[in-house]
């Protein structure tokens, strides 16, 4: 895998989430609460999506479409942002079985 395809993989929603899950079993202490974890694996995956696409803007010019004005960098990074925080969110939720079974099954289908 080259650096390139990597950045791309933390900048999307997935990698920083799993990403992001990774990193705070690496660092959870059994002090550390479910919610206290939660918001932790959130904030990470947050930044690593920002970060990445920083990076891949900075190293890979002509890789990413450059925003044009402050409005469209903030509107580029919440929605990277927010898109990994809401994949957290659904990682988090399927750790704890709290997703119904339907909705990881193939047919997808309440019986």
């Amino acid at each position: 895998m080259e650096m390139i395809e990597f950045l791309r993989w933390v900048m999307s929603p997935v990698g920083a989430g799993i990403l992001a899950y990774w990193i705070v079993g690496k660092i959870n202490d059994k002090n550390m609460t479910e919610l206290q974890e939660r918001l932790v694996a959130y904030a990470i995956s947050a930044a690593l999506a920002m970060v990445g696409y920083g990076l891949i803007l900075a190293v890979y010019p002509g890789e990413a479409v450059l925003p044009q004005g402050w409005r469209d960098w903030m509107t580029t990074l919440f929605r990277i942002g927010s898109e990994a925080f809401g994949l957290a969110t659904l990682i988090h939720a399927v750790k704890l079985g709290r997703v119904p079974q339907y909705l990881l099954a193939r047919d997808r289908h309440p019986k």
